[in-house]
């Protein structure tokens, strides 16, 4: 077994306690409801980091009054590069709320403009729900986001985990909207027998429980070769906005992160693709307690950074 950040085990030991004391049932039985509820109960052990000096919005986008919340620099001197970020969280569980700290710590390291949405969430709003709503968030950002001081000609998208699907899902779509994208540990295929599922990690995230994921955000598995959902599988990448690939060794999700950003490399579209051995699923949540996490997440702001106001040098 290869070395595991230390801190980040510790962390999931003493959540695993918790969930033992909450009696947490099988995957198999787990609702929807309930997995909320022990995500939420995890999230209580995150440590957060502080982040001072910046400006924060929120409102409603859409039609179906999607809570979007809008992160500035303050003192900003200039129109800034906004990113649209996407929330991990199988689809099922996440909010503005949960990424809320990782939001503070991107725009504050960035210098830039986020905006996060917290997309409708299945099962009970399945695919496509979720990426219509960051369809919407878009739209919004193009008419409002000079209204924030952010630069409506500059705008990005990220996403952690199922996130980081429906950002590359987007790209697909926006095309010519789109500079880069920054995809941290994505889901980019519906094919649950790669080479990193079959290792069936038990850390964090599992095989499992990505099936469970997947069972409840697409209930037509006609579709899984569609390219908004799995990005993957996408024939024509002409013009998708350059990316950076994050990916971690003990992860379900490895293999097809890897894949995808050799089919960008291909195409002369991936800016770089960022390996963490020593880091799991996830760990974008614990850079308040591992210094590793930390220091993998301040490693790819450099990097991102430079493509967000330099990003002609890529193109």
């Amino acid at each position: 077994m290869g070395h595991i950040d230390p801190s980040t085990m510790k962390l999931l030991a003493r959540i695993g306690e918790r969930m033992k004391e909450l009696k947490h049932p099988e995957l198999s039985v787990l609702s929807p409801e309930q997995s909320r509820y022990y995500y939420e109960e995890a999230r209580e052990f995150f440590t957060p980091i502080t982040v001072d000096d910046l400006t924060v919005y929120q409102t409603e986008v859409g039609q179906h009054g999607i809570p979007i919340r809008i992160y500035t620099p303050n003192e900003s001197t200039k129109e800034l590069p906004i990113v649209l970020y996407c929330h991990g969280g199988g689809w099922v569980f996440g909010s503005i709320d949960s990424s809320d700290n990782f939001c503070r710590y991107m725009c504050q390291s960035l210098r830039c403009m986020i905006v996060s949405v917290g997309y409708r969430l299945a099962p009970e709003h399945p695919f496509p729900a979720a990426l219509h709503d960051v369809f919407d968030t878009l739209t919004w950002i193009i008419d409002n986001g000079e209204r924030f001081g952010g630069d409506s000609s500059n705008i990005s998208i990220s996403g952690e985990s199922s996130g980081a699907n429906l950002a590359a899902a987007a790209s697909l779509v926006y095309k010519s909207v789109f500079k880069s994208q920054l995809l941290i540990t994505p889901v980019v295929d519906y094919h649950l027998e790669s080479e990193s599922y079959l290792e069936d990690h038990t850390y964090n995230l599992t095989s499992e429980k990505m099936a469970w994921f997947w069972n409840h955000y697409l209930k037509e598995k006609n579709k899984a070769s569609d390219p908004l959902v799995s990005p993957l599988r996408a024939d024509n990448l002409s013009n998708v906005a350059p990316a950076i690939i994050v990916t971690v060794e003990k992860d379900p999700l490895r293999s097809e992160g890897e894949a995808f950003a050799k089919k960008l490399h291909n195409e002369g579209l991936l800016i770089k693709h960022v390996h963490y051995k020593t880091l799991l699923h996830s760990f974008i949540n614990v850079i308040g307690i591992s210094s590793a996490a930390k220091r993998a997440v301040d490693d790819m702001f450099a990097i991102y950074k430079e493509v967000l106001y330099y990003d002609e040098c890529f193109r």
